[in-house]
């Protein structure tokens, strides 16, 4: 298969702490590294580790630290189209805990492509991840007719619900989280003709013409250290499937198990270092 991937590249750098400090408390971190994440980004890598071929459209900054970030995607075998802008990349400081647990904290900085995106031969899959709208809008447009899967991401609720909405008609899949999902509220009328709303280890509701469907999240023998990125591992092992013609529900158990497989290592997706 060869895919279009839509997001965001941003740098990520870890602290991995025995536990968070409390109020006017300090902990001491037991490991801190970078590593290359973003919610397009770790689609685009997750599915070129799956075999697939990958035009991943982003943004960068003009620092050293967008030369790593594309050196990642490439050596990752991802064809990156960046929208190079002058500033610094984005970075995400993520801090995590013994349990598994995490906080995020956002430093912005340049992520999102925002230029001319020309037609690409051989699409046939399209997935949007985080977006300007009306590149968005543009690219779901030029590729009518394929395969095309939503992923709102961080930046779904920034933009509103009006745009989830608005994008979502376009595309033949919406994957929502929770939070997502609840801020759209009851029904999901007038969106896209497949809905599928992902609850962590809670089973993952699917729905079609407003019927809801229910399939169950495997139990994990291994021990869960880092959920960072599961939902876009999620979206990985369904877009996997769904291309292949597979369907929602056997799509669906494949995004479980590649989110399976990313929250029992550390980092957001399952590229490999070079």
């Amino acid at each position: 298969m060869k895919a279009l991937v839509l997001g965001a590249l941003a740098m990520d750098h870890y602290v991995l702490c025995g536990e968070f400090p409390a109020d006017d408390m300090m902990v001491f971190a037991e490991k801190s590294f970078f590593s290359a994440g973003g919610s397009g980004a770790n689609i685009a890598v997750n599915l070129a580790v799956l075999g697939h071929r990958v035009d991943f459209y982003c943004g960068a900054g003009d620092d050293q630290e967008a030369d790593k970030l594309l050196e990642y995607l490439r050596g990752n075998q991802v064809n990156v189209i960046a929208d190079i802008q002058k500033g610094p990349s984005a970075q995400t400081l993520i801090m995590v805990d013994k349990q598994g647990q995490r906080r995020m904290i956002s430093f912005g900085g340049n992520a999102l492509f925002n230029s001319s995106a020309g037609v690409l031969e051989g699409i046939q899959a399209v997935c949007i991840a985080d977006s300007f709208p009306e590149i968005a809008e543009k690219i779901a447009g030029i590729y009518s007719g394929k395969k095309k899967i939503y992923v709102p991401g961080g930046c779904g609720l920034y933009f509103g619900i009006d745009i989830i909405k608005k994008l979502a008609a376009k595309m033949e899949v919406t994957i929502l989280s929770e939070p997502e999902a609840e801020a759209i509220g009851e029904g999901f009328a007038g969106i896209s003709p497949v809905v599928i709303v992902t609850c962590g280890a809670q089973a993952t509701r699917w729905y079609r013409n407003s019927e809801e469907h229910l399939v169950p999240v495997s139990r994990i023998e291994a021990q869960v250290v880092d959920s960072t990125g599961a939902g876009d591992a999620f979206a990985g092992g369904f877009i996997d499937a769904y291309a292949a013609s597979r369907g929602i529900e056997e799509s669906i158990v494949a995004g479980h198990n590649l989110a399976a497989k990313i929250i029992t290592k550390y980092g957001a997706n399952l590229g490999r270092e070079e």
